[in-house]
């Protein structure tokens, strides 16, 4: 994601802030309410990959301040590494080694799942859409055949 784009402008440094802000609270109010480190980090793979695949769809396009607030605030906040280390290394101090290497196992390979499932639903919703394509390559991709293309400036067609 490009950040530099959304602070261009003192404007655009003050929405982008703002926006990173309250997706930052909103993301710890809801890490807060959710004690599951396995299924909060799960779904913070998913909806960060969903974003990511989606990051040229038009309203994600005109409001870069949103896609911004909404990885890095609402996400960082919401997802959590270091407690996830911290309750490994929990089962490796208390001598269940198996245990703490089949958390490990299963952390990373759901949030290669999620990773994986986001970017398939979101290139699928591109692609059906025609979110982020050029407005010939949009109409071609619905299955509509693609609209005349206006003659170039020298007159031919």
């Amino acid at each position: 994601m490009c950040y530099h784009r959304t602070m261009s402008s003192k404007k655009g440094f003050r929405k982008t802030v703002l926006a990173v802000a309250l997706g930052g609270a909103a993301g710890a109010l809801a890490r807060f309410a959710t004690q599951d480190t396995l299924l909060v980090n799960t779904l913070g793979c998913l909806a960060l990959s969903l974003l990511l695949a989606l990051a040229d769809a038009p309203a994600l396009r005109r409001h870069p301040a949103l896609r911004v607030g909404v990885a890095v605030g609402f996400l960082g906040a919401f997802t959590t590494f270091s407690t996830l280390c911290g309750e490994i290394a929990r089962l490796l101090l208390a001598g269940s080694t198996v245990a703490a290497l089949a958390a490990a196992a299963q952390a990373l390979a759901l949030g290669y799942a999620a990773v994986l499932a986001g970017h398939v639903v979101g290139r699928w919703i591109v692609h059906v859409r025609g979110w982020g394509l050029h407005p010939h390559a949009a109409s071609a991709a619905q299955g509509a055949p693609p609209a005349p293309r206006p003659p170039d400036a020298g007159g031919k067609t």
